[in-house]
């Protein structure tokens, strides 16, 4: 059985790939210079429960995700990988964010959206799915430190819910979105590129503060597609 990947690349043309989940009873980690044959090995999953443990203890600092999907040998990607964007959170107010985040956890549980929550001395978090968002204490991947400031990399295939979180606390936050290539998105450009893989309660959570409308008009039109 095979799985898609979640592919990290670092100084020196260096990959380092993590299966999104485990295939059997471990992780599959792959790593090595990109364009030749990565080394494959594996990991317990009964090490670790989620992907996020195991890249926080696999994937170092300084590698940033740069696709998710099914690759070849050398680490390159087969058939079209899911891109990702990119959240940065400069001189955030922390009282101001977590108060936020409280609300809209609320409100989005009210709609059904499923997710875990954390607020207590380690931080102020929220996790949809396998993907992280908030205030911690300590660093930690996804996450704001105590000075405000924070950047991960976030895939809209895989995180669209958080990622339309995030756009969403970027109005009022100094947050920003962009894409792969730099280019800033509006709150509308993040609900667009996650349109096929938003979920039905975050699409009515949106609607509510004024975006559901459209993730839902252009879930319809992606799910309702005519192919030639």
């Amino acid at each position: 059985m095979t799985s898609p990947f979640r592919v990290f690349k670092g100084p020196g043309n260096r990959l380092v790939a993590v299966s999104e989940r485990p295939v059997g009873a471990n992780w599959i980690l792959k790593s090595g210079e990109q364009g030749k044959r990565l080394r494959s090995s594996t990991i317990p999953s009964d090490r670790y429960q989620r992907i996020s443990a195991v890249e926080s203890d696999h994937v170092p600092d300084d590698y940033d995700l740069i696709y998710e999907g099914k690759i070849d040998a050398y680490g390159n990607p087969v058939g079209r990988p899911s891109t990702v964007c990119y959240w940065e959170a400069q001189s955030v107010d922390l009282s101001r964010f977590a108060e936020l985040l409280r609300v809209y956890v609320d409100e989005m549980r009210s709609f059904g959206v499923s997710l875990r929550f954390t607020d207590d001395m380690s931080g102020t978090r929220v996790r949809i799915g396998q993907t992280e968002f908030g205030l911690a204490r300590a660093p930690a991947p996804g996450t704001i430190d105590l000075k405000g400031n924070g950047a991960s990399a976030i895939c809209p295939s895989s995180s669209a819910d958080l990622l339309c979180l995030i756009a969403l606390l970027s109005g009022d936050l100094p947050i920003s979105v962009v894409d792969a290539e730099g280019t800033s998105l509006t709150r509308n450009q993040v609900v667009s590129r996650c349109c096929s893989s938003i979920s039905e309660p975050m699409s009515s959570f949106l609607e509510s503060h004024g975006l559901g409308s459209l993730a839902t008009t252009l879930r319809k039109i992606s799910t309702n597609a005519v192919r030639f």
